[in-house]
Order: structure tokens, then C-alpha cells, then sequence
């Protein structure tokens, strides 16, 4: 349990209550007002604002241009419309549009300013491992047994015939820690005390490996550490940070988080709500940054929770955060909330965007033009954010199913982050690399991650969301160090100083 910590002063930002039931036409035209853009228009790369914002105004038959006071788009009406009809970005060739066929077909005319217009796409937290099933490492009948023997002598899990292979296949299908009959089930009550096992071994392999790690630190940070008893969660340690954790705090860099929101109250999350410019919702039938689904509260702990939390799970814990709530209470959004973020993260200063969201992606189905267009427009500029996002949790590598990584993880520009687990293997659910489009271009811990959730409290949570705030908060420490690194070189280095895994090179 962590350390009970001073009570924060920050406030919780508090939405407007209504005087009054509004009437059906207001709610009517609150309902189209909340209705997303239809369309996405990606312009030419390096394409002048001007021309941008002409190209779509001929193409609406429109000059009613208005600049937003304090944000960087231009917003353009048809004759007559109550809402506008387009926003065009300036901190990157990316628009968002309501347009009919005829507009869409005329927009993709303009070859010389327009690259492609494509749907504004619904985004979302990946599929959940923990609710997934059948995941939970199974049994396929009678008494349940560690990993899931259920006849015969115990043998590496579970098989109980013939030579032992690894994860312990010897006949028939593969299945989950080797089960080979029956349907497969989920740990379910009978199983807690395996499960308390279970727990119980990682918990004293985590303190083997932290005494490990104390002794190859010089003298004095070991003893520093010691004195500090400072204790780290499998996942701060399977990255190294315990060997730097005395220097490396991520200090002065901006981190922007564009997820469901967070727990502005968490005690190990203080000084979101002081300052209101480090915080937004995206969502507009959310006015409010609060978490209610609790994914962004575990996102933003993993990147920034406090230095003193006990266990420590932060990566960067004296980072800025930037938290944009871009998904709602059902965990879902549109790209053109998430672009909303992206632009206002730019002009706050982010250094890295975590997005650990995304959508599934078919076989061979293409990237999504429009973050590809953002991340390449920043990847050799020492201002400029690196794009991190989660590969997706679609796999069922138990079955001998590999998914392939979901966008925007998809795009080239885009840091792919896939999961592992305690051990280093990767983790049963994490999409990997199947065609020549979606990549895995490094891997964090993403199995039984700790970190915090909403009403102050914690908990475990498995997927490549939870990788990707790791790799994310890495990129902050290396930012500190060295503040003008491009986007292009902290990913360089990031992929060059991972450790190489005895997997395949799609994983």
C-alpha cells in the first residue's frame, strides 16, 4: 500500500450545474452541436495556412473565416450554418470538416494542396485483457492446479504426457499453460489461492531483483537507496530505472496525456488542477477532466506519480503533465477530439504525447494519414513531440493468434509500444507485426502493471496501455538530459538501448 501522503491542495474543476430541464428543441440542438466533423482533410506536407484555408473555403463556397482567440485553427461557416462547417489546424495540415460526397470528391480534386479526405474515425481505449477472457491463464476441467494441470503428475505448465516443450505443448492444440481438453475456464473462486501464490512469488522476485540492482549501483547511491528504502514496481525495475532513479526525474519536460481524463484529487497526481492550462476535455458532452473510467488516472500515474510513493511507479515523476481527455465514460472518441488535443498540446509545449489508445486494423488495411502527417511534421524539430501510442491488445497468442498493431500505432512516424510481462515474454493479448504496414517498435511492461486510479486509490491493469506511458516517461528522462533532442533521435535512441528479447523480430 502506498504511503499516506499530505492532502492535496488542488480544486476540482466543477461543471455547471443546470437551472432547468431544457427543452426538446435545445437539447435537440445540443445533440448536433456535440456531433463530430464527419470528415478529416490532410493537406500536402508544408502546405501554407493560407492555402489551406482557401482550398476549403472554394471547395464550401465560402469566405467566412474566423480565427479562434488563443487557439491555433480557423474555423470556416457555409452561408447561413449555425456552427462551422470546417476547422483547418495550423500546427499541422490536418483539417476537420463536415462535407457531402460532392465536396469530398471536389476536395480530393485539388491534388495540388489536398493529399487525401478520409473519415473522422472512432478511437478507443483497447480491448480490456483482465474482461477479455480466455486469458486468465485456464484450466480445462477438474481440480485447478498451478498453471492449469488438471490429471496425472505436474509437469512445466501442466502438460502430463511425453517430452516437456516450452509453455509445455506435447500433443494437440496449444492452449493456455497447456490445458489440452475441455473448454477452456477462467480463474474463478476455486483459483484464489493460486492466485495468492502467484502474487506472492512475484512479489519476492521483485525484491530479489531490487537487491540485485542495489548491489551493481556504485556505494553511495546503494547505500542512499537503501537509506531511502525506496521500493520500485516490476515494472520500473524491468526497465533500469532503480539505477537511475537519483538522477533521472524528467524534470522540466511536458508530457501530455490524452486519454479518458483524470483523478485530479489523487494524492500521488498533485498539481493538475491548480493550473487549469495544463488541463482540458476534448469531449463535449464531458465538460469536466474527470475520470470516470479510470484508464487515463493509471496512464498519467505510470508516467508521472509522485517520486515518494511507496511502492514508486512513476517513470517521470517531476515531468509536467498535459492531460486532455479525448475519450468519454464509455472509453470512446473521435480522431478530431484527439486532433483538438494534439494542437493544444503543441501550443502548451509538449515533448511527448502518449496516446494509449487506438483502433483495430485489418491485415494489410492502411495507416492513418492524418497522425502519420502530424508526427512527420515534427519528427527532426528539437521542439516538437514524439508521437507514443499503444500497439493494441487484440491477440489471443494463446490460440496462436497474433493481431496486427492498430492505429495510429500503425504509422510509421508513430512509436509503436507493444507489452511484456514480469517475465519478459510477451504478453499473451499484444498485437505485433503480421504485414509490412504496422510495426512493433519496442516493447514496455504491460502485464499486472500498479499504478493509480480514481478516488485515490490503486490497482493492476494489463495491456499496451500500460506499456506505452513506460516508453513515454523513458522519453521525458531522455529529454531532460538532453533537451534538444528531435522526436526522431529520443526514438532512435529508445529502440537502440532496448533489450533485445529471444522473440521474433515482429514482436
Amino acid at each position: 500500500m502506498a504511503a499516506k501522503k499530505k492532502q492535496s491542495s488542488k480544486r476540482r474543476v466543477a461543471s455547471k450545474k443546470s437551472t432547468g430541464r431544457p427543452r426538446a428543441r435545445a437539447r435537440v440542438a445540443d445533440a448536433a452541436a456535440a456531433e463530430p466533423p464527419k470528415y478529416l482533410v490532410v493537406f500536402k506536407k508544408k502546405l501554407p495556412q493560407t492555402q489551406k484555408v482557401q482550398a476549403l473555403a472554394n471547395t464550401l463556397g465560402t469566405t467566412n473565416t474566423t480565427t479562434f482567440a488563443g487557439l491555433s485553427k480557423q474555423s470556416l461557416s457555409k452561408a447561413g450554418a449555425n456552427k462551422p462547417s470546417a476547422e483547418v489546424y495550423k500546427n499541422f495540415g490536418v483539417a476537420a470538416a463536415n462535407l457531402t460526397k460532392s465536396e469530398c470528391a471536389a476536395l480530393q480534386a485539388r491534388d495540388q494542396e489536398v493529399a487525401c479526405v478520409v473519415k473522422n474515425e472512432k478511437r478507443s481505449i483497447p480491448r480490456d485483457p483482465d474482461l477479455a477472457g480466455p486469458s486468465a491463464l485456464g484450466s480445462t476441467g477438474g481440480p485447478i492446479l498451478p498453471f492449469g494441470s488438471t490429471a496425472g503428475p505436474l509437469l512445466p505448465f501442466g502438460r502430463t504426457a511425453g517430452p516437456v516443450l516450452p509453455f509445455g505443448g506435447t500433443a494437440g492444440p496449444l492452449l493456455p499453460f497447456g490445458g489440452a481438453a475441455g473448454p477452456l475456464l477462467p480463474f474463478t473462486a476455486a483459483a484464489n489461492p493460486l492466485l495468492d501464490y502467484l502474487r506472492g512469488y512475484r512479489d519476492g522476485l521483485a525484491g530479489l531483483v531490487a537487491q540485485l540492482e542495489r548491489a551493481s549501483l556504485p556505494a553511495s547511491a546503494a547505500a542512499a537507496l537503501q537509506a531511502a528504502s525506496i521500493r520500485f514496481t516490476y515494472g520500473l525495475t524491468l526497465i533500469g530505472l532503480a539505477r537511475e532513479s537519483l538522477v533521472a526525474t524528467g524534470e522540466g519536460v511536458k508530457v501530455a496525456v490524452l486519454d479518458t481524463g483524470v483523478d485530479t484529487d489523487h494524492p500521488d497526481l498533485q498539481g493538475l488542477a491548480a493550473d487549469g492550462a495544463n488541463i482540458r476535455s476534448f469531449v463535449p458532452s464531458e465538460p469536466t477532466i474527470e475520470d470516470v473510467d479510470g484508464h487515463g488516472t493509471h496512464v498519467a500515474g505510470t508516467i508521472a506519480s509522485q517520486l515518494d510513493a511507496s511502492p514508486r511507479y512513476g517513470v517521470a515523476p517531476n515531468c509536467t503533465l498535459l492531460v486532455g481527455k479525448v475519450l468519454n465514460k464509455d472509453g470512446e472518441g473521435y480522431d478530431s477530439w484527439i486532433l483538438d488535443a494534439i494542437d493544444w498540446a503543441l501550443d502548451n509545449g509538449a515533448r511527448v504525447i502518449n496516446m494509449s489508445l487506438g483502433s483495430p486494423r485489418g491485415s494489410g488495411d492502411p495507416y492513418s494519414e492524418a497522425y502519420e502527417e502530424i508526427a512527420t511534421a515534427y519528427l527532426d524539430s528539437n521542439t516538437g513531440p514524439l508521437l507514443v501510442a499503444a500497439a493494441g491488445n487484440e491477440s489471443d497468442r494463446q490460440f496462436g493468434y497474433t493481431a496486427p498493431v492498430g492505429n495510429p500505432a500503425a504509422c510509421p512516424s508513430v512509436l509503436s509500444v507493444a507489452a511484456i510481462d514480469e517475465a519478459g515474454a510477451v504478453s499473451w493479448f499484444s498485437s505485433g507485426q503480421v504485414d509490412e504496414i504496422g510495426r512493433v517498435d519496442i516493447a514496455g511492461p504491460g502485464s499486472n502493471v500498479y499504478s493509480s486510479i480514481p478516488g485515490g486509490k490503486y490497482g493492476n491493469k494489463s495491456g499496451t496501455s500500460m506499456a506505452a506511458p513506460h516508453i513515454s516517461g523513458l522519453a521525458a528522462l531522455y529529454l531532460q538530459r538532453d533537451p534538444g533532442l528531435t522526436p526522431r533521435e529520443v526514438r532512435d535512441i529508445l529502440m537502440k538501448r532496448a533489450k533485445s528479447l529471444r522473440l521474433p523480430s515482429a514482436d
